[in-house]
């Protein structure tokens, strides 16, 4: 888990060196839970 990733946005520190790929793990909760954890589709590379 990337320490700070636990909204629906994130914004990378500042200083990156080279472009990352993230992959994210999107788990539907609530009451009643909504169902699995499924991989959010399509990317965005940070630069």
């Amino acid at each position: 888990m990337i320490p700070g990733a636990t909204t629906n946005s994130y914004d990378p520190p500042s200083g990156l060196t080279m472009s990352r790929t993230y992959a994210c793990l999107v788990d539907p909760i609530g009451n009643p839970d909504c169902g699995t954890g499924t991989w959010a589709a399509g990317c965005r590379k940070l630069q």
